[in-house]
C-alpha cells in the first residue's frame, strides 16, 4: 500500500471555535441545510459524533446521487482537533483504499483562524495519486 500526502492551509474571518463547531459538531444539521444541491444527509450509523463514531454522509455529484462512510479517528473539542477517515462509498475504489484526514483549527489574534489540513491517500498495491486527483477528492469531501 502507498501513501501520497496532501497539506493545504487556509485562513478565514471566522473565529476558530465557531468554524470547528460548525464544520465538525453541527454538520450533520447544518450541512443539509445551507448546501442541499450537494450535502443531502448525513447520519451517524455508530455512536453521537465522539471518537470512534461512524457517520453515513449522502451527497450530490453532477446531480448523481453518491455517498461514503467516515469513522472519525480522534475527536478534540478543547485543542480544535478532528481526525477522521474515508473508509467506504464511492470516493474509496479503483486505486484508493482510505482516505484520512488530519484537521486542526487554530485562532489567530485578530478574530481569524487558520484551517490546517493534512490528507493522506491510501493506494491499493503500489498506485500513485496525482496531485489533480487528490485535488478532485479533497473537493468532494469539503
Amino acid at each position: 500500500m502507498g501513501v501520497t500526502t496532501y497539506t493545504d492551509e487556509v485562513t478565514t474571518p471566522i473565529a476558530a471555535e465557531r468554524l470547528f463547531k460548525a464544520f465538525f459538531v453541527e454538520s450533520k444539521n447544518l450541512f443539509p441545510e445551507l448546501l442541499p444541491n450537494l450535502i443531502t444527509s448525513i447520519k451517524f450509523i455508530e455512536g453521537e459524533g465522539g471518537a470512534g463514531s461512524i457517520k453515513q454522509v449522502e451527497y450530490l455529484e453532477g446531480g448523481t446521487p453518491k455517498n461514503m462512510k467516515t469513522k472519525i479517528d480522534e475527536f478534540d473539542v478543547k485543542n480544535l482537533v478532528c481526525k477522521y477517515s474515508i473508509f467506504e462509498g464511492d470516493m474509496i475504489g479503483g486505486e484508493l483504499e482510505t482516505i484520512s484526514y488530519d484537521v486542526k483549527i487554530e485562532a489567530r489574534g485578530d478574530g481569524e483562524c487558520t484551517c490546517r489540513t493534512i490528507s493522506k491517500y491510501h493506494t491499493k498495491g503500489d498506485s500513485v495519486i496525482n496531485e489533480e486527483e487528490m485535488k478532485r477528492g479533497k473537493e468532494k469531501s469539503e
